[in-house]
């Protein structure tokens, strides 16, 4: 008769074991999806923020190679990115020009100043703020 008390102890013990192997998988799959969903939603926003920054250096260096500071700039975008949305405006007061970069792409946007200062005949970069 013991020895039969014995085996319901010990298929008992098992049974709860098992129960919490199989709540300890389901906790650990759940926190492996919910770190599988932010790595995609990370990724995908570094994938926006490194095209708003290529956009701001393809700005920039139109901005460098043409200073005509009464002007807005037009920037040409390749087809894939027509949605978006990058402008240039420039500020100038005597020696000391300002140039806004703006570029959006989505919901994302992103902007600096650049500063220029006259020497001679000439604008020379003196400064770069990101907004």
């Amino acid at each position: 008769m013991k020895h039969t008390s014995c085996q319901n102890n010990r298929r008992g013990f098992a049974t709860i074991m098992a129960i919490m192997l199989i709540i300890l998988v389901g906790a650990i799959l759940a926190m492996l999806a919910t770190f599988f969903v932010a790595e995609a939603r990370r990724t995908r926003s570094e994938a926006a923020d490194a095209q708003l920054r290529q956009l701001l250096t393809a700005a920039a260096a139109m901005a460098m190679s043409d200073p005509n500071l009464d002007q807005n700039y037009l920037i040409e975008i390749p087809a894939q990115l027509q949605q978006a949305e990058a402008s240039v405006s420039a500020t100038r007061s005597n020696d000391v020009a300002s140039v806004v970069i703006e570029a959006k792409l989505g919901k994302r946007k992103a902007s600096e100043v650049l500063t220029f200062k006259r020497e001679g005949e000439r604008w020379v970069l003196t400064g770069v703020t990101q907004m």
